[in-house]
This record gives structure tokens, sequence and C-alpha cells, in this order.
């Protein structure tokens, strides 16, 4: 069956299951093409282009082990040669026009037509109507000038300018030379040459112009006497240097620890400024390198100080803005033609230089106030005090131990006050530790403290909750017994209306009944007699708490 069903496809079925299979198989993996010329060159000059095909990711060897195809695009250049070689190509152009031109190229499997394109690049050439070169200035030393120079005056401001031809294919292989400087202070020189000599008498800025002139015959079909043209081509170069007539260099003033300070400055007072300063020279060209120098310190608190070292260090006795000055002095003998003692001259130059710094107090200590117990899930707050001059770089990590700050695995605080307030909830229980680094432009200062934390316990205003509690139902209890007992004497007072006994009982026996201590305030009330009997009828009925009950028979 499997047999029976191979067979049954169709040929072009299987070619297109096969350009499949192939497109598949180029296209799961990414490729990268890097392209690069050699231009800017000379119109009639060859330009090279090379192109490299990588993976993806693995730029640093090619592609081996497959064939490709590259399809250059190069228009409206001529193509002189094209060179292929596994997963690099190469093509030469060249062009009578000058102009900018896009060369792209596209890269495919050999072989195989309908693969698709695995890269593509682009480069962009540069060809030019004039000579293509760089021209560079440089300030140098007159002892390293060529005696065949020697004619010049030798001053501080001597110069060397070069030209360097760019020529990748020896176009002007065959060509001669002219080249025409001007110096820019009215000196102009003409040699066949590309390097040149020259002196300035006063500093500043330098303007050199160039211009190259090639000639050469040029070989034409025709083998014969009369078939070599004259070809020639120019080109116009500036550049420019500024001429310094003191030393360059740069100073700079460091506060640093005494305990940085070297043995062999031991002599120093030790203080809280200890400041480093710093003289570095600008001389690219070496043109101070058989100088010796003098460096003359000024640092601005009445101390001066005069060394053959370019670094130095100083205490000052108070903190504040600090202003060092410094005069250097380069001295050296310089060589001239003629080797004899009287040849040698000496030459001196000198260079001022200023620097500031504002002194800061360094870190002395770190104060921490607060409680070292804590329980759990309530807020612990801790004071820091600071000794040291803001501004301050505040660090803090709390632990289960103590560890050094390094880096910035902590809670990073930049402070212009010397206090910090320090909030922390913790969620258990345990023993814990506050780390803490402060540091300024001075030093660094680092601090420790142990912190328990208890787990959550009964809180004191539990205990007054049921007391306050208490206390509000006595009062409720009290106002409500007070309340209840005016109505029950209400009612007793409006049943005494009613007498049911005999008359007879109203009259007392023996010595008649008057106000008495009985009365009390009532007594004031009963004007005769009469209401004074009912005020005793009154008390007498006060007596019973309950009203009494009556029974009736039949």
């Amino acid at each position: 069956m499997a047999l029976a069903s191979a067979s049954s496809v169709s040929p072009p079925r299987l070619v297109a299951w096969v350009l499949l299979l192939s497109h598949a198989g180029w296209t799961a993996v990414q490729y990268d093409l890097e392209v690069t010329n050699n231009g800017p060159i000379t119109k009639d000059a060859q330009a090279t282009i090379h192109c490299t095909l990588h993976m993806k990711n693995e730029r640093s060897s090619s592609v081996r082990g497959q064939q490709y195809q590259f399809n250059w695009i190069y228009a409206p250049l001529t193509l002189v040669e094209k060179l292929e070689r596994g997963a690099n190509s190469t093509i030469v152009v060249t062009s009578p026009f000058p102009g900018v031109f896009s060369v792209s190229v596209q890269v495919a499997p050999a072989g195989c037509w309908f693969c698709p394109t695995l890269a593509r690049g682009l480069t962009v050439l540069q060809i030019s109507e004039f000579i293509v070169g760089n021209l560079s200035v440089t300030q140098i030393e007159n002892s390293s000038m060529p005696e065949k120079f020697g004619s010049h005056p030798a001053t501080a401001t001597l110069i060397l300018v070069s030209f360097l031809l760019h020529d990748p294919s020896h176009y002007f292989q065959t060509a001669s030379f002219v080249y025409n400087w001007d110096f820019g202070d009215g000196t102009k020189l003409t040699t066949d040459e590309p390097s040149v000599y020259h002196n300035y008498s006063t500093p500043g800025t330098c303007v050199v112009r160039l211009e190259v002139t090639a000639e050469w015959r040029q070989q034409h079909r025709m083998k014969t006497e009369h078939s070599r043209k004259l070809v020639q081509r120019t080109g116009h170069f500036a550049a420019a240097l500024e001429l310094l007539e003191f030393i360059v260099g740069n100073l700079s003033v460091t506060q640093i620890e005494n305990s940085s300070m070297p043995e062999k400055f031991g002599s120093h007072p030790a203080t809280a400024t200890l400041i480093l300063v710093s003289f570095l020279l600008h001389d690219p060209s070496h043109y101070f390198q058989t100088a010796s120098f003098v460096y003359n310190w000024d640092f601005g608190d009445g101390t001066k100080l005069t060394t053959d070292e370019p670094s130095v260090y100083h205490n000052y006795s108070t903190p504040g803005t600090c202003v060092v000055r410094l005069e250097v002095t380069a001295e050296w003998r310089q060589q001239h033609r003629m080797k004899t003692e009287h040849s040698r001259k000496l030459v001196q130059r000198t260079g001022h230089f200023a620097a500031a710094l504002e002194l800061l107090d360094a870190v002395q200590s770190i104060n921490i106030i607060g409680s070292t117990e804590a329980r759990v899930m309530e807020n612990l707050n801790l004071s820091l005090h600071i000794k040291g001059s803001p501004p301050l770089g505040l660090c803090w990590l709390i632990k289960t131990e103590c560890v050094p700050l390094e880096g910035d695995q902590c809670h990073l605080v930049v402070t212009n006050a010397t206090d910090y307030s320090l909030n922390h909830v913790f969620s258990d229980a345990g023993q814990y530790c506050l780390s803490v680094r402060v540091e300024n432009g001075v030093n660094r200062l680092q601090s420790y403290r142990e912190i328990q934390v208890k787990p959550l316990g009964i809180h004191p205003a539990l205990f007054v909750l049921p007391c306050l509690a208490l206390l509000a139902v006595m009062l409720g209890l009290a106002v409500y017994v007070t309340f209840r007992s005016n109505p029950q004497q209400k009612d007793l007072v409006e049943v005494a209306d009613f007498d049911f006994s005999p008359v007879s009982d109203k009259t007392p026996s023996g010595s008649g009944w008057s106000c008495g201590p009985l009365c009390c305030q009532m007594c004031v009330l009963c004007p005769s007699q009469e209401s004074c009997n009912t005020v005793r009828e009154h008390h007498h009925l006060l007596h019973p708490l309950r009203k009494p009950v009556k029974m009736y028979t039949r």
C-alpha cells in the first residue's frame, strides 16, 4: 500500500514537495551580511567592496561548508573583477565620474533557483574628483627636528605638518607630487615631500593649507610614444592647531582621609581636612620629555611649598572653601645643528593653574537613638544623628545578622541634613540587626544596632476596657434605680386620697397632735390644723412599700 500510494504521486507535486522542504530548511536559520568598502577614492581609481555572510549570533566565524550565490547591484559603476569563495565575495569597481554610489548585494544558496534570499546588504562608496588624503599638524620639540631642517629658527612653536595619501589601488604609483604649503603667517613653501617643519613666532591658532598636485603619463592601448597622455589630479586640504605659549595640564584637588596619606608625608599634621593636590601634564607629542619641572604651590592659607613632584598633600585647620594655585616651570636644553657645548640653548616654559574645593567634615560618628526592643506588627521609630558634613549618602538594612553594606543592596537615601528618622514594622519575632552606612565626599562609616522583636502580647488597653465597661454598667444601674423609685412614691400618695378607716381613727386620743419633727419641712407649708392632719395621714401611708391587698368574701 505504501508503494502504491508513493507511486501515485505525480512528478510536479513531488518537485513541489522537495522545493518546500528545501525552503523550510534554509529559512530555519537566520543570516547576517556584512558589507565594507575601502573608499573614498579618486575617480578612475579602483575600489574594493567585500562582503561576508554570517549566521546571526555567531559573528565570530563565517558560514562554512556551503556554497552561496552573490548577486551584486553596482550600476552605474564599472565592474573590474569579481571573486567568490564560500561565504565571502569581493568585487572591484571603478568610475570615471565622481559621486556617491550605493552598492547592494543579495545572497542565496548556490544552484537553487527557487530558494529564498538568505540575506541582503548595502554599502555607500564615495568617489571624488580630487586627490584623497589626510593632513595632520603636530607641535613638537625642536630637538626632534632632523638636521636637514636645521636652517629654520628654533622656537617653542615648532610644528610638523604631514600629508598621508589614500590610494588603496595604487592609482598614483607612477605619479610625481608637488606640495604647495601655506602656513597662514605669510610663509609659503613648495616641496616634493609630504612632510615639512615650520616655526611660528607667536602662539595662537595656526591654520595650514596644502595644495597637492599629482602628474603622470597614462599608457593608452597603442604602445607608442605619442599614445602616452599626461594626467593631472589635484587636492586641497586644511588643518588647524592651537599653539600655546604656556604649559598645558590639569590641576585637581581631592579631600581624602588621613589614613590614606603615605608614610613619607607623615610629618604633616593629621586633621580632618586633608587634601591631595595633583597636576597632570598634557603633552601628547612628548614635547617636554627631556624637561625638568619645578612646582610652586600656594594653598591660600598662608602656606607655600616648592617641590619637584606633581602631587602634594596639605592639611587645612578649618573646613571651608580652599583655593590652591600652582606655578609650573619646565626647563631643558635644546640641541642645535652643531653638536658643541655652545650649541645647547636653555629653554624654559611656565604654566599657571588654580583649583577650588569645598572642604567637608569627615563622617566621625553615627548615633542611633531609640528602643532596642519591639513587638511584631508595631512601628519601631529610630533616630539617626550623624556627625559630618552633608550632603550625606545614607544606606540602611535590617536583617537577622549584622552585615557590612557594600554597593546598593540596601535602602539608599541622599540627605542634606545630619538627622534622619527611620521607621520599620517587623512581621516576625526574633533577633535582628540594623546596619547603617553613611558617606560623603571624604570618607565612609558604618554602624550597627541589635534589636529584639517580641511576639504580639496583650495590650494594656485591653485591661482598661473592661473597667470602663463595668463603670458604665454601674452608672446606668444607679440612674435606672433613681428614675424607677419616683413613680412608685407618686402612686402611693395618689392612693392615700381614699380613706376607708373609721372617722374616729382620725382623731387621736390623748394630747393633740401637732407639727413636730415628723413633719420636717412640711410644717412650713401647713397654715392650718386641717392641713397638718392631712400631712399626718400621708406620713402614715408612706411606710408600706407595697399596696395592701383587700380581701372580700361573700
